[in-house]
């Protein structure tokens, strides 16, 4: 499947099954030094071709103004990792559960270890402040959530980076409908 294939499939998919709205979050992929991205205000589900912009992952262009907000994130997780794929949520239960932690942990019965010690950092949204957090934090985690504000997955392909970001959602938002009916 091609690049802009999958980008259109898997931001369909993080907005069906509510892990974001269509206008909150960011796809990107990284091939060679060619980087794909999402534009800014760019409808996750409804991706057009003029919505994923490439780009010189060691360059700057004047193409980049019209890039996702995040892009310095997703340059920084890029720079210090070996991960070739980013999927940036808002994800409501996620960031519910991260508001007081500095980490999330799920011991499940299922085997998925990386949703064991999922690093929580801060920083402004767009901020160079928060690139360096997120991926400070992703050289030790495929996940990081970000206070406040939602979840970066980082994974060798973007169909990896979809399943560990929907399955932190999903225990997320079983824990904290479990809080709510034992504490009812």
């Amino acid at each position: 499947m091609r690049i802009e294939d999958q980008f259109v499939f898997y931001g369909k998919k993080c907005v069906e099954e509510g892990m974001t709205t269509s206008f909150f979050g960011n796809i990107s992929f990284l091939q060679g030094d060619l980087l794909y991205i999402t534009a800014s205000g760019a409808m996750l589900d409804d991706l057009g071709q003029n919505d994923i912009l490439q780009l010189n992952i060691k360059k700057e262009f004047p193409a980049e103004k019209s890039a996702s907000s995040e892009l310095c994130v997703h340059r920084k997780i890029y720079e210090r990792t070996s991960f070739k794929s980013v999927i940036h949520t808002h994800s409501l239960y996620t960031v519910i559960l991260s508001k007081h932690e500095s980490q999330l942990s799920f011991q499940l019965s299922e085997v998925l270890p990386f949703l064991e010690n999922i690093p929580v950092v801060e920083g402004r949204s767009g901020s160079m402040q928060l690139a360096e957090n997120v991926a400070s934090a992703a050289e030790k985690s495929c996940l990081v959530v970000v206070k406040e504000h939602g979840v970066f997955a980082q994974a060798s392909s973007l169909k990896e980076a979809y399943v560990r970001i929907s399955a932190l959602e999903y225990v997320s938002k079983k824990t904290v409908l479990e809080q709510i009916y034992y504490r009812g």
